[in-house]
């Protein structure tokens, strides 16, 4: 477990302000409701065709092009929620953010994708990296985005490229099992760190170089904190 969970587990309010701090666009997301979601669809419960969307899916339409919420517009969103719910965070993972996210699930052979490709290649570098609620073993791996490229879906089987999608994030509830994602690497444990070379033209579908993101260097290496918060 993360340094940055060995204490009580945080808000998620908290948890969005202490993503903020370090650069990340937070997105505020429904949250698991029985054996439903809170965006109340009827299709979005246990046996219904958006099942694998509870608890998952982000509240406000246009997400994928909003700017990034500072810490009022945290405070003031969160608040529209009644206690003692608490709504689920994620993390935007696209050009806006340059972010991107290696999804890895077990269930479909992904840890076993991985293994294989770091036994061909290399390891990847120590970056931010969390656990699904699903406890199974699932995870985010996050990395910065190279700009001016298009990104396949897929790494391989079990593991998808989320470069145009977002990433539910600690301590985010998981519907299935009532567990929250956890941080296995903070962001403040270690900067975002940026693709291996070996990894760019499996996950890029541009035939140009890509190039790193833009992000301020200040964010990637936790040296900026508008919100200090402590976990």
């Amino acid at each position: 477990m993360s340094a940055a969970q060995t204490m009580s587990t945080p808000s998620m309010l908290e948890s969005a302000l202490y993503l903020a701090s370090h650069g990340v666009h937070v997105l505020r997301l429904h949250y698991p409701v029985g054996n439903g979601c809170s965006c109340g669809s009827p299709s979005c419960v246990v046996g219904g065709s958006d099942e694998n969307s509870r608890g998952k899916h982000p509240v406000h339409a246009g997400w994928l092009d909003s700017p990034a919420p500072d810490a009022n517009a945290l405070r003031e969103d969160f608040a529209r929620v009644a206690a003692p719910d608490e709504p689920n965070i994620g993390i935007l993972c696209n050009k806006l953010s340059g972010i991107l996210a290696l999804d890895i699930d077990p269930r479909n052979g992904g840890d076993a994708t991985l293994a294989a490709l770091v036994a061909k290649h290399g390891p990847l570098p120590r970056t931010w990296e969390d656990r699904s609620g699903r406890d199974d073993g699932g995870k985010h791996i996050y990395l910065r985005r190279p700009v001016g490229a298009s990104f396949k879906g897929k790494l391989g089987t079990g593991v998808d490229v989320l470069a145009n999608k977002q990433a539910v994030a600690p301590p985010s509830i998981h519907a299935a099992t009532g567990k929250p994602y956890t941080w296995t690497v903070a962001p403040h444990e270690c900067p975002l760190a940026d693709p291996p070379e070996w990894l760019l033209p499996l996950i890029t579908a541009s035939p140009d170089a890509p190039k790193l993101s833009k992000i301020p260097a200040e964010f990637l290496t936790g040296a900026k904190h508008d919100e200090a918060v402590e976990w």
